[in-house]
């Protein structure tokens, strides 16, 4: 619930990032990002999301989504390498030495066609305007 809210009965607002910023939020911050699906993991109901398609460096930004909880939810399509997917989730600690971010997924939609480098523009508009990091 919100930290702001003393009675407990508005929940959290989420926080727009950059896929590229989720690594700089503390373990329980709820987020929005967007994405794109590299791989699903499916014996542990993961996708693997980067900010960029077909990424050929390791040092692109990743975050482990876990859908479980909205798996029912999911279209096939995106599960799909090279999907675009708007996510959000709670930002989990890391298991062990794990360097990765791991997201539990609330909501997960497609994108569609999305303009990356717009979607970018705007988001760090939307941060400047709302003074976010």
């Amino acid at each position: 619930m919100a930290s702001t809210d003393p009675q407990n009965r508005k929940p959290e607002p989420c926080r727009l990032l950059l896929l590229s910023q989720v690594h700089l939020h503390a373990p329980g911050s709820k987020i929005r990002f967007l994405g794109c699906v590299d791989s699903y993991q499916i014996s542990t109901g993961t996708l693997v999301i980067q900010a960029e398609y077909a990424a050929a460096s390791s040092a692109v930004p990743t975050v482990l989504a876990s859908i479980d909880n909205v798996l029912e939810d999911v279209d096939h399509e995106m599960l799909q390498t090279g999907a675009w997917v708007n996510v959000v989730g709670y930002i989990r600690a890391a298991h062990g030495k794990e360097d990765v971010p791991r997201v539990e997924v609330l909501m997960i939609w497609s994108a569609g066609a999305v303009k990356v480098d717009d979607y970018h523009s705007a988001a760090r508009s939307y941060q400047a305007a709302m003074s976010i990091d």
